[in-house]
């Protein structure tokens, strides 16, 4: 599902700090290419932030914060006065493009909470599940934030312990989304293998997503335990202890070390009982791939009937794409990506690559304000051409026909709808196959190119984590429901020679696992009994899933904090078999978008340009050769960082008759609205100096200062810098020097 496949993506990006920091995001360019019309929807206690094409998105958003607010009011026992600024962008690339932060926002990162304006910043995923939980999540942080801050006025406190980072990213993901599969992933695969860090240490701080996973588990053993009271109470009363451990050994009546041992050995006996009817991978079992992550598996046959394997992989720090013939150690480049504009990102664990039967590759780049579909000839490994459409901004799970005429892909377009497309090569145009709010992924012909299975979320309530598999009928557009149950079955494929066989991905038994299904024949309108039955039982689960041979299939396997390859044979770990039923789904079945009037204060309007502070500083300070000193310096910007002000005010006087001539003052005005980038200040400087070879002097500096950023592409970037001004110097004891200076860069 998309959700699943967000937070692989999260937890991978997160996991490795390392090798993201290897990605040189230092240094690249933000860039704002499209310029949003912003509207605002005032709720009771919201004001949403949205551009027209997603308004559909903006009422959602607005529905799930007022009903998270009601449930958080009562988890904290604190309420908050304020409106609180909800920012939606209806996809992933629209978000990093926000100023609502300076820096550049790297990819995996699903949403933020801006505490010093408190403002939350979210894209749609693609789903609701995935936007209920980020929301959720981020208003977990703002309720801390303000319920923290509030106890600290009312006892007049300004240094008291802080809350470790494992304790807030921890209570942010129990409090959102309780405990699921996900999480367990994670836990289980650090129980496993050993790697599961000790609370509070900083190889902990170090670790990215486990110290989110590693968080929630403890707070979840906990408040299982011993209450969410509990919980509450250590917010209201931390201030009074020297440190968080003791205030939560105090506040349980427990020593702090005593619970940590206690919860580690709950998962033990937990994962030990799983374990004993589950299977594990041995080292270097079926193993594929050695070097790096490696994901997303296909299969490629050359010319001369050679079989090779064809992935994604970040061995060298950026995401590339190299091929390997089954059964050899040695591997080939295909693609270096994340180097050049085109192919500035390949999407790593959040989109498929799929090879055609005459051996073209086709794989999603990020490439300028969208992504785009890339066509390789893997005979030559020459790009052969890309294909985008205008209204697609983000694309997921490309999958060829057999007969190599088509691409069906998911995308989002710029409302945020996760909806099926076919690309027909012949004719050089997206064909759009559904059109509605479900998340519609993981696309896949049949082997006769009439039918195709995908997961979706359109059987569910809106905000329910599971998934099921879909097959639709590309002759009369009419959609079948294949599995029905309240787990997540994603990455259906079908068996190339077994018609009627389709295995995906299901965390029916726990894990992530391999599952099957046979279909009855569609021609047949009389059998609507699914066979379904468990391929592999493995206590850790699987990412990807890739036909190899009619007996065995090629698996992206999570296992010791790293994804890497591994063939499997088709043969039944498990007697849990289930008889299931068609259904045909109504043809308005789109979720509906709950009624949110209830909570609309002011209906949409524009937005206009709103400053407030950002920061003040004041000071006072005297130098024991220039004197007293004095100033202070603010900065101001509007609710979407695109306007940002500074003031200074300073004087160097040191008698009466001074005042007047040594004012320090400086203006700059910061605009980052558009693609291009610029700064205007004035100034005025008037300070006493010294200098070894010139002596004591004062001098008196007035004029203007301009400078233009204009991002070429994530790479490069044009920059211009100009100052002009009247310098005028008083050696004191000398002659009056005037000068007009220009600088330029």
């Amino acid at each position: 599902s998309n959700y699943h496949r967000k937070f692989i993506l999260l937890l991978f990006a997160a996991l490795f700090p390392v090798m993201l920091m290897s990605q040189f995001y230092f240094g690249r360019n933000k860039i704002q290419y499209e310029h949003f019309n912003w509207q605002v929807i005032e709720t009771a206690h919201f004001n949403i932030y949205y551009y027209p094409e997603e308004i559909k998105i903006a009422q959602v958003a607005a529905y799930f914060a007022e009903e998270v607010f009601n449930c958080l009011e009562q988890k904290f026992n604190h309420t908050i006065d304020r409106q609180i600024p909800l920012f939606i962008y209806s996809n992933q690339i629209h978000f990093r493009q926000t100023n609502i932060i300076p820096y550049f926002i790297p990819q995996g990162v699903g949403g933020f909470f801006e505490f010093v304006k408190q403002r939350v910043v979210t894209p749609y995923p693609g789903n609701m599940h995935d936007f209920h939980h980020v929301i959720k999540h981020e208003l977990v942080h703002v309720f801390m934030y303000s319920k923290i801050n509030s106890i600290a006025r009312d006892i007049g406190a300004w240094d008291t312990p802080g809350f470790p980072l494992w304790f807030t990213e921890g209570l942010a993901e129990l409090w959102s989304q309780g405990w699921d599969s996900r999480a367990e992933l994670i836990i289980r695969d650090a129980v496993l293998h050993d790697y599961l860090l000790p609370l509070g240490s900083y190889e902990l701080l170090q670790s990215g997503f486990l110290l989110y996973k590693e968080g929630q588990s403890f707070l979840h053993y906990y408040e299982e335990n011993y209450g969410s009271d509990r919980i509450r109470t250590l917010l209201e009363t931390y201030w009074q202890y020297n440190s968080f451990e003791d205030a939560l050994s105090a506040i349980s009546g427990k020593d702090y070390h005593d619970l940590c041992a206690e919860w580690k050995l709950s998962l033990k006996q937990e994962f030990a009982e799983a374990l004993s009817k589950e299977r594990v991978l041995k080292p270097g079992e079926f193993q594929v791939t050695e070097i790096g992550a490696n994901v997303s598996p296909a299969i490629y046959k050359d010319k001369d009937g050679k079989k090779f394997i064809v992935y994604l992989t970040n061995r060298f720090g950026y995401t590339d794409i190299y091929k390997k013939q089954f059964g050899k150690r040695k591997s080939t480049v295909v693609l270096k990506g994340e180097r050049k504009a085109d192919f500035e990102s390949l999407n790593f664990l959040q989109s498929s690559i799929s090879v055609s039967r005459g051996g073209i590759l086709a794989f999603v780049a990020k490439s300028g304000k969208q992504d785009a579909i890339w066509l390789i000839n893997l005979e030559n490994q020459k790009i052969i051409t890309s294909l985008y459409h205008p209204q697609l901004v983000t694309i997921q799970s490309v999958n060829w026909s057999p007969d190599g005429g088509s691409i069906v892909f998911s995308a989002q377009d710029y409302s945020g709808q996760s909806d099926l497309y076919i690309w027909d090569i012949s004719k050089k145009q997206a064909i759009r196959l559904t059109h509605d709010l479900y998340c519609d992924n993981d696309p896949c012909f049949s082997p006769s190119s009439n039918y195709i299975v995908f997961s979706s979320d359109r059987s569910r309530s809106g905000i329910d984590s599971g998934t099921d598999l879909f097959v639709l009928d590309l002759l009369n557009g009419e959609i079948k429901q294949i599995t029905k149950d309240s787990f997540t079955n994603s990455k259906p494929i079908w068996s190339e020679n077994q018609p009627y066989i389709i295995y995906y991905l299901s965390d029916r038994s726990g894990a992530q696992n391999i599952w099957a299904l046979e279909l009855p024949k569609f021609s047949n309108p009389s059998d609507s009994k699914v066979n379904v039955y468990q391929v592999t039982n493995y206590h850790t689960g699987f990412l990807d899933i890739c036909p190899l041979a009619e007996d065995s299939l090629l698996v992206s396997a999570f296992q010791k904090y790293n994804f890497q390859i591994h063939y499997l044979p088709l043969k039944s770990d498990s007697v849990l078999k289930f008889v299931e039923s068609l259904e045909n789904l109504e043809s308005d079945s789109s979720w509906k978008i709950p009624d949110t009037n209830v909570y609309i204060r002011k209906k949409s309007h524009s937005y206009k340009l709103k400053y407030s502070l950002d920061f003040a500083q004041t000071v006072v300070a005297y130098d024991p050769i220039f004197g007293s000193l004095g100033g202070a310096q603010l900065g101001i910007s509007d609710q979407l960082g695109n306007r940002y002000y500074h003031f200074l005010l300073a004087n160097t006087a040191r008698t009466r008759s001074e005042f007047m001539n040594r004012f320090n003052v400086a203006v700059t005005m910061v605009d980052l609205t558009h693609r291009s980038n610029y700064a205007l200040g004035v100034f005025q400087f008037a300070n006493d100096y010294y200098s070894p070879y010139q002596g004591f002097y004062f001098e008196r500096a007035t004029g203007v200062r301009g400078a233009l950023n204009y991002p070429i592409d994530v790479f490069r970037r044009l920059e211009f810098s100009a100052s002009f001004w009247q310098s005028t110097k008083d050696y004191y004891f000398g002659e009056l020097q005037k000068v007009f200076l220009v600088s330029n860069y």
